[in-house]
């Protein structure tokens, strides 16, 4: 039986329970599957992530550290972390609202999703897209050879946003393989019910083209980065469950179908219809084309947003 050490936040309501459900959930998978690699592991569940996490991490390597942090303040609010000849970690935020309503499906689906990239990250699998990783990473400079600059998309911030791109692209095929591998093991229930909650208020995200364009002509190219990948990863959510032929996947795409441009919903669609194939990293060409794909994607709608703030441009200079 795999060892669970548990530090639950003091402040925490109902430290019993989620002291129960952490052992429910190693315990299904070591009775459904072979995770003899896996000894021990620490869980931190915690309402303050930052501070815990400086704690955890106060002797990692800086850039690592520097990594996580960033992972952190970004709102994403849980994580797994492994190095070799260590014990694995999963620190999970209590804030969130499974915990504040209770609702202790949605909990075991959180667990469960993140012991699974626990479970990847030690068989491999993770080392095996960073790997990938580092090949698409090479497209991003045959992507700025050709690109005509237009403000705010300079070379250098066009640069900066398709790391940011191709490494949340990395991140969202990460959840992809780990809830397809819990969904395996019979999780489909627990993490639906997780991900239904996270995606009660994703239909507050709101935004038009002319919204996008008025912030990019103020020099905000955060207003495309973001919206694009928000949508992309609140859309991945029901992918393995269309996978697997889940009626669930249809309520999950419902909650994803943002008001956004529609040009960036037609962009991404091949996107979705090529992470539907995602079944392992052993098959590196379509992990690594979805990379490249989701570039290639933010790069057209640069082009197509660039396109709009010239034309306002030329309307602005016939006005004067």
């Amino acid at each position: 039986m795999v060892k669970v050490k548990k530090y639950i936040d003091s402040r925490i309501l109902n430290r019993a329970q989620i002291s129960r459900i952490l052992d429910h959930v190693v315990r299904e998978y070591t009775e459904r599957s072979d995770i003899q690699k896996l000894d021990e592991i620490d869980v931190y569940v915690t309402k303050d992530p930052l501070r815990v996490s400086k704690k955890i991490f106060s002797e990692a390597k800086l850039e690592r550290y520097g990594e996580l942090k960033d992972w952190i303040l970004s709102a994403t609010p849980h994580f797994s972390y492994w190095e070799r000849g260590k014990v694995p970690i999963i620190l999970i935020n209590a804030n969130e609202k499974i915990f504040k309503d209770n609702n202790w499906e949605a909990v075991r689906g959180l667990v469960a999703h993140e012991l699974i990239h626990i479970l990847n990250k030690m068989d491999g699998i993770e080392e095996t897209l960073e790997e990938q990783l580092k090949k698409a990473s090479t497209s991003i400079y045959d992507i700025l050879k050709k690109h005509r600059e237009v403000p705010p998309f300079t070379k250098d911030r066009l640069y900066s946003s398709l790391i940011k791109v191709t490494t949340t692209a990395s991140l969202i095929i990460k959840d992809i393989l780990a809830n397809t591998r819990a969904m395996s093991f019979g999780f489909d229930e627990q993490i639906f019910e997780n991900y239904r909650v996270v995606l009660e208020d994703a239909k507050l995200i709101r935004f038009s083209e002319k919204d996008i364009v008025r912030a990019l002509k103020k020099g905000d190219k955060s207003a495309l980065d973001d919206v694009f990948l928000a949508y992309i990863g609140i859309n991945s959510t029901w992918i393995t469950f269309k996978m697997f032929h889940n009626k669930w996947y249809r309520e999950l795409q419902e909650l994803s179908d943002l008001e956004i441009p529609e040009i960036m919903k037609e962009y991404s669609k091949p996107l979705f219809d090529e992470m539907m194939k995602l079944r392992s990293t052993k098959r590196k060409r379509e992990t690594l084309k979805i990379l490249v794909m989701t570039q290639q994607i933010y790069y057209n709608l640069v082009k197509y947003f660039s396109h709009k703030l010239e034309i306002n441009k030329g309307k602005h200079k016939k006005v004067k």
